[in-house]
């Protein structure tokens, strides 16, 4: 073989092997490309799970206070005269009574009346969803 031939054989396998290099380079670019935008994914999903555990923290820090409010005898107390309408030993209850020559008057229903739709109005909102 001449010495230009055995040149331009070298020269093609190193083209050929160049070619494939830059081909290998390229399909792991796409592999790293993939991994990238999935470690996003999986970031993302990670900070909204993060935020989800912290509501869900809070809340049963507000529960676990909450429970032991409700079992005081503060709480206890307080119900007892709001909702249950109880009094302690010494208080005076106090009820209004109404005038003996008091008549309610009723108050008034008023209806709102509904105008039915017009013809064009039904077509106008069926096309164009309004």
């Amino acid at each position: 073989m001449s010495r230009t031939k055995k040149w331009s054989v070298r020269l093609n396998l190193q083209r050929l092997l160049m070619v494939v290099l830059l081909v290998l380079f390229g399909f792991l670019m796409m592999d790293l490309n993939t991994r990238l935008q999935e470690l996003s994914r999986v970031s993302a999903q990670r900070d909204l799970v993060k935020t989800q555990v912290a509501a869900q923290i809070a809340t049963q820090q507000y529960l676990n206070t909450r429970i032991a409010y409700v079992g005081s005898d503060e709480y206890v107390e307080e119900w007892a005269r709001q909702e249950a309408h109880m009094a302690q030993p010494g208080d005076h209850v106090i009820v209004p009574l109404p005038p003996e020559n008091a008549q309610s008057t009723p108050t008034p229903l008023i209806l709102p009346t509904v105008e039915p739709a017009k013809p064009w109005e039904v077509w106008w909102a069926l096309f164009f969803g309004e």
